[in-house]
């Protein structure tokens, strides 16, 4: 699997029950694609696939829960870094980017400049530990005792 600093690719996925919509930047935040994608196996590893072309992908989401478990698995099986951006952080970096509209097209590109901007801000996921079954607290407390034990 690919390190969150070797991503050079930020895939924003606006995730849906049935289609989800994709936003791809690249690190200086031109857009080098954007479409709507369908709930599917074959076409989530058709767009990491594709943004693989450009450099290291990584997959950046606002809902990690049930409707991201198949993104999440595709993203796992290919070794891409998932990058979860929480909500507090999506509506503050929302309000940052013009119009008022909330589409999925404009979440995926905030949410794909976010992982390009605020890399900070983001938590990097372990996809296949977090396909297993944890939940996000669970998985974020998980990571909040382990930094605590290394700082000691």
């Amino acid at each position: 699997m690919a390190a969150p600093a070797q991503v050079d690719v930020r895939v924003g996925l606006d995730v849906g029950e049935g289609e989800h919509f994709a936003d791809v930047l690249d690190n200086d935040g031109e857009r080098l694609f954007a479409r709507a994608v369908a709930n599917d196996q074959a076409d989530l590893e058709a767009l990491l696939g594709r943004a693989a072309r450009h450099g290291t992908p990584g997959l950046v989401i606002d809902q990690p829960g049930s409707i991201a478990q198949l993104a999440l698995a595709v993203a796992a099986r290919r070794g891409v870094p998932v990058a979860y951006v929480s909500g507090l952080v999506m509506r503050r970096a929302a309000d940052l980017y013009p119009g008022e509209a909330k589409t999925d097209r404009r979440d995926a590109y905030v949410l794909a400049d976010t992982g390009r901007t605020r890399r900070k801000q983001v938590h990097w996921l372990d996809a296949v530990a977090w396909c297993a079954g944890l939940t996000l607290a669970g998985y974020l407390w998980a990571r909040i005792l382990s930094r605590r034990d290394l700082n000691r």
